[in-house]
């Protein structure tokens, strides 16, 4: 790159956390364009990295905000956080993503068709999952109209997935025994 760096930048970052459903704290990275906001995108699964990305300084580009929520289960905040995911796949995590739209929505004045989900493998289970959430989850309110998701290698089916993938153990951490858990 040759000129000014202030040039090769697309959006200001910056460490936030909000309030879900449930009064834990989520820690994460909001990325905010320079110029005027048209909507944002939740990185619907962040596993503790903080570093540049062409992908996302494009969404920035177009004006939109990136956040990337350390849910439940993700890396980078300690064991404990991490094993709240464990038996939980697909339930409290997001609930998080859910409330993520909802304080992106107070915070930038922004409506759920400006929101959006977006990851790959976890990540793209988890916007599946984040767009067809029933009206209620264990007693929250967990259905949120998000405007779009994109899901890069997301699996949809658990039972298949579990069958059939070289991660078993994995399924097995997320989801408990599936003997005792098909349903």
């Amino acid at each position: 790159f040759r000129g000014k760096i202030e040039n090769l930048s697309q959006c200001d970052a910056e460490f936030v956390a909000y309030e879900t459903f449930d009064g834990k704290e989520i820690p994460g990275y909001i990325f905010k364009p320079q110029k005027k906001v048209l909507g944002a995108i939740i990185i619907s699964f962040y596993g503790g990295l903080d570093t540049f990305s062409s992908y996302y300084a494009a969404f920035c580009r177009a004006g939109f905000i990136v956040f990337s929520p350390g849910v439940r289960g993700c890396d980078g905040y300690g064991k404990e956080w991490r094993r709240l995911i464990d038996g939980d796949l697909g339930g409290y995590e997001i609930l998080d993503l859910v409330w993520a739209a909802k304080w992106l929505e107070r915070e930038f004045d922004l409506l759920p068709a400006q929101i959006g989900l977006e990851g790959g493998s976890h990540g793209g289970y988890s916007v599946l999952r984040g767009l067809t959430m029933p009206e209620k989850f264990n007693g929250y309110k967990s259905s949120y109209p998000f405007a779009f998701g994109i899901s890069g290698m997301g699996f949809a089916d658990l039972t298949d997935f579990y069958l059939n993938s070289s991660i078993q153990d994995w399924c097995i951490r997320m989801l408990g025994p599936y003997e005792k858990n098909k349903e």
